[in-house]
């Protein structure tokens, strides 16, 4: 989709994700497809997928709704114009149906869930959330650090961060939200699998086994048919936290 000169928006909010009326591009009605297209970080070679786990977040929820769309790559060093008029910020991902623009992955998830409500996936648990919710801040800090001062306590909390998902786990699981995979997994997988693989090539760090549930999660939501049908491989997520070690 390519778009020419200043665009005009008329908008609403949809569940927290901005929903936005592209409807005209440089004072003239745009053409639209009528197939969803999903735009997401591309990745070294500007043609593969990214290392992005809010993309991939966004990607894992179309194929359990079994949704069909087009994927396309944003090289995020390099953005088109165009897309800067589609989403303002630069950011992916950004789902197009038509004539509306969701510009972040949690109003992707809700669009998604409103449009194709089977099988039901959205989940609200602010339990769930509040035990998910550090990992990745954590994760984060820990690997990009570069201060052999604050290595043990930026592992520190981050193992902090995985107690607190394991505990939940143990007395939820098997995936976050109890017996079904949900939305709620397809934002935690995503972090875990770059914590994974990032940690383990730039820190030489590996999951302890005392966090079993943590790692039985990993073991089962990574070896998932829709896990293994959107994910990218290790490399490509040392790839995306190498920007940090240059």
């Amino acid at each position: 989709m390519a778009f020419v000169g200043s665009s005009q928006f008329l908008g609403s909010v949809l569940g927290g994700g901005v929903v936005r009326r592209a409807c005209a591009v440089g004072g003239r009605q745009m053409v639209t497809m009528a197939a969803l297209k999903l735009y997401v970080k591309a990745g070294e070679n500007g043609e593969e997928l990214g290392d992005c786990p809010f993309s991939h977040k966004a990607i894992l929820m179309m194929s359990a709704k079994n949704v069909e769309y087009d994927l396309e790559m944003i090289n995020l060093t390099n953005k088109p114009d165009w897309y800067l008029e589609l989403n303002k910020n630069g950011t992916v991902p950004t789902l197009v149906d038509g004539d509306e623009v969701v510009d972040d992955s949690d109003g992707i998830l809700k669009y998604v869930e409103e449009k194709f409500p089977e099988p039901p996936l959205l989940v609200d648990d602010p339990t769930a959330s509040e035990a998910t919710a550090p990992v990745f801040g954590a994760f984060a800090g820990f690997v990009k650090n570069k201060d052999p001062e604050k290595e043990e306590e930026l592992k520190a909390t981050f193992e902090t961060a995985l107690d607190g998902l394991d505990a939940h786990l143990k007395k939820n699981g098997p995936y976050v939200a109890g017996e079904a995979m949900s939305t709620l997994d397809f934002n935690l997988a995503p972090k875990l699998w770059h914590a994974k693989h990032a940690l383990a090539h730039y820190k030489e760090y590996e999951f302890p086994e005392k966090f079993d549930s943590v790692n039985n999660y990993m073991d089962t939501i990574f070896s998932s048919d829709v896990f293994k049908k959107t994910l990218y491989p290790p490399e490509t997520v040392v790839w995306g936290w190498s920007k940090f070690f240059k």
